[in-house]
């Protein structure tokens, strides 16, 4: 679990592995009365590998990450500690080092060969994924973000490439274009994966019918 300690707005990843037959893996956060503050769902792959990302959203404090799933035997929890947000010095807390006078003290930076008036907020939009099913993994420029249903802001404007996957299920891959200030959403339908169809009473027909033919065959050679 990684970064820890964290702070406000730092995204939280969680890798490891779970035991055989665990399709999913359940995320607990709890606080320090063991109340739940938050629950994920985290797929996992064929080899039960499992990678998952949350943003920070809680308090300064001690939580504890609970890892597991019904189907396991064993659980695993982690300490997350949360820290308040780094704030920049103000003038009080500088000292000596600045000039105490009556008026007001305001200090600009403004970045080398940059004038005030060109100084702007890096643009950005937003990003909304649903799925059928939910709780699939949700892959942003190859970089695991979440599983769906999933809404990110603070997307870079352009063109980028999301990926969907769950258990069962073929890979989707969508190019998309991303505006400043505009939500773009995408909600995809999954197509089963040909290997967890069912097989149909047609094809299980032709197989006994070839099975028995071989039988056949085999027994008339021996004779």
């Amino acid at each position: 679990m990684t970064p820890n300690p964290a702070t406000l707005d730092d995204y939280v990843t969680i890798i490891g592995y779970s035991e055989k037959g665990a399709e999913n893996i359940e995320i607990d956060v709890l606080d320090a009365q063991g109340n739940k503050v938050h629950t994920y769902l985290a797929a996992t792959d064929a080899s039960g590998d499992f990678n998952y990302g949350f943003h920070v959203d809680l308090a300064p404090g001690q939580y504890t990450v609970n890892v597991g799933s019904p189907s396991m035997t064993r659980s695993t929890k982690k300490t997350l500690t949360v820290t308040a947000a780094k704030t920049n010095t103000t003038a009080s807390e500088a000292g000596s080092e600045m000039p105490v006078t009556n008026s007001t003290v305001t200090t600009t930076t403004t970045p080398v060969g940059i004038t005030p008036a060109e100084t702007t907020s890096t643009p950005s939009g937003s990003l909304v994924v649903s799925s059928k099913p939910v709780g699939a993994s949700v892959y942003l420029d190859s970089v695991l973000v979440g599983t769906t249903p999933l809404t990110l802001n603070a997307v870079s404007p352009g063109a980028h490439t999301v990926e969907i996957r769950s258990p069962g299920y073929l890979p989707c891959s969508i190019g998309i274009t991303v505006s400043e200030g505009k939500a773009t959403e995408i909600s995809p339908e999954m197509v089963k994966s040909p290997s967890s169809l069912p097989l149909s009473p047609l094809a299980a027909v032709f197989g006994c019918i070839i099975g028995a033919l071989c039988i056949i065959a085999v027994r008339s050679h021996r004779k």
